[in-house]
């Protein structure tokens, strides 16, 4: 077989595929089968009896020709990959060589490219870790969000609603765990008792700051209370102890708590002696149980640990307070239309039986939690992938314009190598292999730029992207950084490397010049094009952005937040059973405020703009009947005099409230403008009275007596909704009960410092120990503005970098055709031509390919800017004012960088340029 080899390799060598490897086996067995009847025949016999015996020697021949064919195509494949494997390092040795030789370009393409493969997979990276990584849930797809249906939208659950459409028995919704035993949330075997067939699990939670007293000083903790089978839905087993029992939960247990694993890090020093030990919540003792993992954060509220929540007789008889949230397992099989449909009849039933407490409840709506969680945060990350992709598509175009450049220059190389036998196929491989090494040693520096800017998007990013810190360079990112780079690099190199392979080596190498042809521009006038016209799309989204959020920093928000500090404070029921002590403490503490110097105003409110929010609740104007449709939804606050002029919110008609507003006296309320045109139109409010927040059908009217202005208490994004406020004096006694014994003092003054400091001594004189955490509402604010900047920015700055790298490209062309025309020009000036009319030419035809590409970025900005409607405020997707400043900057710089070479060509000597030429 030695020689049949050597053959085979001589063949491979010389024409790549030589002939089927069946005629080759059927050529050696004639060959040898004629040599054998040879040696018979000279050994006496005849021919026909020397053809028998060598047939018969010769044995079954289909049999060895299938077992030579086998050989030889194994031998065929051996010598291909070794031929493959020699040209691929001398290809990519050669392109080594070439590269390095060539350092400018290769610079500016490795930086050009580098830019873009950085941002894409960082940016790929945070989608991965935030939108498609899978939600650390046992069962993600059937883990739901349930919720009431109220007048169209979302609203929480009653206890009643819970406990009835759960079965009745919502406080112990599984008896898997039980007091004292290890069962965890993993291991609990049996669904939940609720009646609905849909789920396998129904847990409700309620969320409830509480003030945690453990170390040196006071914290205010977030605390979520659930219902039994709450860690079930998840299916999460804890990094320590065990999980909440359903049954101690039915049996009214509620002093355990299981920690989440940032409190138990960061208060309790990660002791993994914690379970069985008793810490203070609002000065009542828990036995912890539990620690959960570090990333369980089931409703991306941060919440810090987990009590029972449990209901008595009158919750569970109480259908109108709605403040319950609802989580769920599906079964298997069943879809979240089906669940929703099940319990929606249920709601019905429930409306039907309490219509007053159940008025506008139209039904349930069942929808994915992880979906839930994410919120519009897939829709921003995308746009902004989008974005980064139309960078790396602006990067590839100046990139294969560079090459496009070079290989015009190679042109004479290539010809000789064409020439002394180099097929088309084989240059075309050899300048893709270049721009793969290109591609792969950019894809490798901008996966470090991509490390480095990972680290900076999280830390600048606001704290409102769920799962952000789970965002990590990976193998599923380094992949696709790989796969990306391979894209680019085709894209970049694919079309300049067969245009060179096209080029006739006869006429280089007899001296034509490169590239001469009528076409020989065209190329690169829509590669300008392109950039121009991806350039104007990121601008263009990038200038709405700004525009929208011009609009917002002058929209009114209804109050003045600067020099305006909150703290939120709970105080403990076992300290203030009575909520006439919870008030007198809150009244001390107020006055105690406005004893002190620097303090230009103090009182306390149920919610604060900025920070927390007032309630809802439905409101019945007097004299209209009873129906969901007289029902006005509307936030309401529990205040103490002098509220309303702390924040600042103007008073617009009759008065606000003074010492005289107080239980036993007439029941009176302030209303927002906009409630008082929600109720009584454009009639003057003052006087008028509506029923509230105990129970509107028994029409316990409250009198109007001043109306201020609207407030976005959720920033200025929010939008403005009908707001009243009544007096902290007359507050029903459940009234603290809603509140949580809770109010948020607010004070106003010149000095940050020295207000905080007077808010902790104020409070610590009347309750040494509470917590009180100081929140600045200009930092509220900047917070909520946080998100649509860090999003304006990201976009501005992809704008600026895709109309850097634009600009450059169109520079670059412009300037590669004036050199490339010297010797043209320079006669055109020897026959007489004026400087003007030269630049003129050279102008106008690079405008050509900058207006075709505005003309093409205006049409596809306005398709693609429709994609950034939900962050727009104040201004439309397809705003003319910005769409024509963004065209007229890029255009200006385009022209600019079209005059400044063809400036620069006509300072040549003709004598010179004919002369070189």
């Amino acid at each position: 077989m030695t020689g049949q080899e050597n053959r085979l390799r001589r063949l491979l060598r010389s024409r790549i595929l030589g002939p089927s490897i069946a005629r080759q086996v059927e050529e050696e067995l004639d060959l040898h089968l004629e040599l054998l009847v040879r040696e018979l025949a000279a050994g006496g016999l005849d021919e026909s009896a020397a053809r028998r015996e060598a047939a018969a020697r010769l044995g079954d021949r289909r049999a060895l020709a299938a077992t030579c064919g086998r050989q030889a195509r194994g031998t065929e494949r051996r010598l291909r990959g070794s031929i493959l494997a020699d040209e691929l390092r001398q290809d990519v040795a050669y392109a080594l060589r070439q590269l390095v030789r060539a350092r400018s370009f290769t610079a500016m393409a490795l930086l050009t490219l580098a830019a873009g493969l950085g941002a894409t997979t960082a940016l790929w990276s945070v989608v991965e870790g935030v939108v498609l990584r899978r939600f650390p849930f046992a069962h993600p797809d059937r883990t739901v969000l349930v919720a009431e249906n109220w007048r169209g939208g979302d609203s929480d659950f009653s206890a009643g609603n819970f406990v009835d459409l759960a079965g009745g028995t919502a406080s112990s919704a599984s008896t898997a765990s039980t007091a004292g035993t290890a069962s965890t949330a993993g291991t609990a075997g049996t669904a939940s008792s609720a009646s609905t067939r849909s789920f396998s699990q129904l847990a409700a939670m309620q969320f409830s700051p509480l003030n945690l007293a453990w170390g040196p000083d006071p914290a205010r903790v977030l605390a979520a209370r659930v219902t039994g089978g709450f860690f079930e839905v998840f299916g999460v087993r804890p990094l320590l102890g065990r999980t909440l029992g359903g049954a101690e939960i039915a049996a009214g247990e509620e002093s355990i708590a299981v920690l989440s694993h940032a409190l138990w890090a960061e208060r309790m020093g990660a002791d993994r002696a914690i379970v069985g030990k008793t810490i203070r919540l609002s000065n009542r003792p828990y036995r912890v149980v539990g620690v959960m993992p570090e990333r369980f954060d089931p409703t991306a509220s941060h919440e810090e640990l987990w009590i029972p929540l449990v209901f008595t007789p009158a919750q569970r008889a109480q259908h109108d307070d709605h403040y319950l949230d609802v989580v769920g397992l599906l079964r298997p099989g069943i879809s979240a239309q089906a669940a929703q449909a099940e319990l929606s009849l249920g709601m019905r039933r429930l409306a039907a039986r309490f219509p007053q407490d159940n008025a506008g409840r139209q039904g349930v709506h069942v929808a994915s939690l992880p979906a839930a969680i994410l919120g519009d945060v897939p829709r921003r990350l995308y746009i902004l992938l989008g974005a980064v992709g139309l960078v790396v598509l602006i990067a590839c175009a100046n990139v294969a314009s560079l090459l496009l450049a070079r290989g015009a220059l190679r042109q004479k190389e290539l010809a000789v190598r064409a020439a002394i036998g180099a097929g088309g196929r084989r240059l075309v491989r050899q300048m893709l292999t270049e721009t793969t090494v290109l591609g792969l040693a950019a894809g490798a520096l901008g996966t470090g730029l991509a490390l480095a800017l990972v680290k900076l998007f999280v830390r600048l990013a606001p704290p409102g992207i769920p799962r952000l810190g789970e965002t990590r360079i990976d193998s599923g990112v380094l992949l696709f950084a790989f796969l990306l780079s391979l894209a680019a690099s085709l894209l970049c190199g694919l079309v300049p490397a067969l245009r060179s392979a096209r080029q006739s080596p006869q006429t280089l190498l007899r001296g034509g010049m490169p590239g001469e042809g009528p076409s020989r521009d065209r190329l690169r006038h829509v590669l300008v094009a392109g950039e121009v016209a991806l350039a104007l799309t990121l601008l263009a989204g990038a200038g709405l952005l700004i525009r929208s959020a011009l609009h917002l920093e002058r929209l009114p928000l209804g109050f003045d937040p600067a020099g305006v500090l909150t703290a939120r404070v709970g105080l403990p029921e076992s300290g203030y059973p009575q909520p006439r002590a919870v008030e007198e403490a809150f009244e001390q503490i107020v006055a105690r405020l406005g004893q002190r110097p620097g303090i230009r105003a103090a009182s306390a409110g149920s919610g604060v703009p900025l920070a927390d929010h007032g309630g809802s609740n439905g409101l019945l104007p007097e004299g209209r009947a009873f129906s969901p449709e007289n029902l006005i939804d509307a936030t309401f606050h529990l205040v103490m005099p002098g509220f309303l002029e702390t924040l600042r919110i103007p008073l617009l008609s009759g008065r606000t409230f003074d010492a005289a507003d107080r239980a036993g006296g007439d029941r009176v309320m302030v209303v927002s403008r906009a409630l008082a045109r929600r109720a009584w139109g454009d009639a003057d409010p003052i006087g008028k009275r509506i029923a509230c927040c105990e129970d509107a059908a028994a029409s316990r009217l409250k009198t109007v007596i001043g109306v201020v202005g609207d407030v976005r208490t959720s920033g200025p994004a929010s939008a403005v909704r009908p707001e009243f406020y009544l007096p902290m004096a007359q507050a029903p006694q459940e009234g603290w009960k809603w509140l949580q014994r809770t109010l948020n003092l607010v004070v106003r003054g010149d000095s940050p410092t020295a207000l905080a400091a007077a808010l902790r001594g104020a409070v610590h004189e009347i309750d040494p120990t509470l917590p009180v955490p100081v929140v600045a509402l200009a930092d509220a604010l900047r917070r909520s503005l946080a998100e649509q900047r860090f999003h304006t920015a990201l976009l501005l700055g992809l704008g600026l970098l895709g109309f850097l790298l634009a600009t450059v490209g169109i520079y670059g062309v412009i300037a590669y055709f004036a050199s490339q025309r010297t010797r043209e020009i320079g006669i055109r000036m020897a026959l007489g031509a004026s400087r003007a009319r030269i630049v003129r030419h050279l102008a106008i035809e690079g405008c050509l390919p900058l207006a075709a590409g505005l003309l093409l970025g205006t049409a596809a900005a306005l398709a693609a800017t429709r994609w950034l409607e939900g962050s727009l405020y104040g201004v439309t997707a397809t705003d003319p004012l910005t769409f024509a400043a963004v065209a007229a900057m890029l255009g200006g710089t385009g022209w600019l960088a079209i005059l400044l070479p063809a400036l620069r060509a006509t300072r040549i000597d003709p004598k010179q340029a004919i002369q070189g030429g």
